[in-house]
């Protein structure tokens, strides 16, 4: 019995080293696990912020984000271009996506559009504070696949633009479109711009005759930022459909209008052809036609 309570202590000890140990080393690993992870967050944060950085020294004058193109293919490896491309996409920098869908990393492409600087600095203030931290861990192809058919179908528009509405001609209204153009389209690129053909008839767009290269140049803007996404993306029929039931709708309301005019004279002649009647036949028809008016009431 004194042996045991002896050893007691012995037991005691190697428990709470035991516990101790653990403790430190699950809350140990875990806090170098943690530094390990912030460690690569704010490397990839800082490659992020130095390439919008390059991108963002170009914001001189009119420069586009194209202007840009060469040094950031330069300055930037495609082992790093992979880890940010995602989230500069995300974050609004236009990367232009290839029409197969396919990145090509040691010539990464932007979009013809005018480098905003004081925008690019919102993105770097949102990346250093983290909020696009989400982003760095998508793959860029993911995150083109989703936008790839919109892609798609605006890149028709803007070929339309060009090739078949900048070469058209205006007559007193009627759009005049260039001999077989539509030879220009398969099948399904013509079912895709026909609800915005239909749109696009309008003189606005023209003058003396012959296209505004202004408005040319606002439509396939406006094509690139989305503005006429619905229209690319309804189809011809269901949006034909709808014409028909709004004018079959038109219609029925005319229609209706006309019962009510006819009815309003047949009883203007009905009530004409009893006074005619009454007098006829010396009848004082005063009370008759109080009592008409009376049930009209």
């Amino acid at each position: 019995m004194i042996e045991i309570i002896a050893d007691v202590p012995n037991y005691v000890g190697e428990a709470v080293y035991g516990t101790v140990g653990a403790i430190i080393g699950t809350f140990g690993g875990a806090w170098l696990v943690y530094r390990f992870g912030q460690h690569r967050v704010h490397s990839v944060r800082d490659l992020a912020v130095s390439a919008i950085n390059e991108i963002k020294s170009f914001a001189k004058g009119e420069n586009t984000y194209q202007d840009a193109e060469k040094s950031f293919n330069s300055k930037f490896n495609e082992a790093q271009k992979r880890a940010i491309l995602s989230a500069i996409y995300k974050v609004g920098i236009p990367v232009l996506i290839p029409e197969d869908g396919v990145v090509d990393f040691s010539s990464v492409s932007f979009k013809e559009i005018k480098i905003d600087a004081s925008y690019l600095d919102d993105v770097i203030r949102n990346i250093k504070l983290g909020h696009c931290d989400k982003y760095f861990y998508e793959d860029i192809h993911s995150c083109l696949s989703s936008d790839f058919k919109i892609h798609a179908i605006r890149r028709i528009g803007i070929r339309f633009v060009d090739e078949v509405l900048s070469q058209s001609r205006e007559d007193n209204g009627v759009i005049q479109y260039p001999d077989r153009w539509f030879l220009k389209f398969t099948f399904g690129e013509r079912q895709t711009i026909a609800v915005l053909m239909e749109h696009l008839v309008d003189k606005f767009y023209f003058e003396h005759g012959l296209p505004k290269e202004e408005q040319m140049k606002k439509i396939k803007n406006e094509i690139n930022t989305g503005i006429w996404d619905t229209l690319l993306q309804w189809n011809h029929i269901a949006h034909t459909n709808m014409k028909l039931q709004n004018e079959n709708m038109q219609l029925q309301k005319e229609n209706i209008q006309l019962q009510k005019e006819n009815l309003q004279l047949q009883n203007q002649t009905a009530r004409v052809m009893l006074q005619l009647m009454c007098q006829g036949s010396n009848v004082n028809s005063a009370p008759i036609i109080q009592a008409e008016e009376s049930k009209k009431d």
